[in-house]
């Protein structure tokens, strides 16, 4: 039996958990389309991408925010305060408590919870990072859509990001529920122009392998392969 997976994180659970004994898994990196529709504008500061899920971790990009806000003025106090967006839909018991925590640290104008929007990643063009907090992801696509929108890119090193991005060459790569770890990779992005662009030029290469047509002949080898070894192509 095939089993088509599109990392090799889902590969590995596959066949760890499932029935399907010795599946013969074949993996297929999720084509990404490289010119994005983006038509949102916000402030030119750091943007995060999300649904409101808890394995989303939403609160640990605000604390992130608030030890950076924290410290912004005294470390850089010719550079206006960044601007911190999360952008999504969700529960709205999720939303308030997700505001409660903005008021707690007084972050009201440096935090924003913009909702769902019908018109999501234009906020992309106007950022300087892209942020991915998660405690579980599958594959992690808003991390391409960073990449393809020209964003360099801190995110939780799961599996499936690892995977993608190397630590410190395609991206800053910190634990899971870190805020500590992850205002510091926010802070460095933000005040190191030459590192964000040498990881954003080296991410906009990784884009390669999630190329459409090459996953487009991924699937066309696999499908040759299937047909050549049944009844009906003999």
């Amino acid at each position: 039996m095939g089993v088509e997976v599109y990392s090799g994180n889902w590969s590995r659970q596959i066949n760890q958990d499932s029935f399907i004994w010795h599946a013969e898994d074949h993996l297929f990196p999720r084509g990404m389309a490289r010119t994005l529709r983006f038509t949102l504008s916000l402030s030119d500061r750091s943007p995060r991408v999300a649904r409101y899920l808890p394995t989303k971790r939403i609160e640990d990009f605000i604390e992130a925010a608030a030890i950076v806000a924290g410290r912004w003025g005294e470390r850089h106090p010719d550079r206006p305060m960044p601007v911190f967006a999360a952008i999504g839909g969700g529960a709205p018991d999720l939303a308030e408590a997700y505001q409660r925590l903005i008021r707690h640290h007084k972050l009201e104008g440096t935090v924003i919870l913009a909702g769902s929007r019908p018109d999501v990643p234009g906020l992309l063009k106007a950022a300087q990072l892209g942020v991915l907090a998660s405690e579980m992801e599958g594959f992690g696509q808003v991390v391409m859509e960073y990449l393809a929108a020209g964003l360099p890119v801190v995110a939780t090193n799961l599996d499936c990001i690892g995977e993608m991005l190397r630590d410190g060459e395609e991206a800053l790569l910190v634990p899971t529920r870190a805020p500590q770890a992850l205002a510091d990779a926010i802070e460095t992005l933000l005040s190191d122009a030459e590192l964000a662009r040498r990881l954003t030029q080296a991410g906009r290469r990784k884009l390669e392998v999630y190329d459409w047509g090459r996953a487009v002949r991924a699937y066309e080898a696999i499908y040759d392969r299937i047909l050549q070894g049944s009844p009906a192509a003999g």
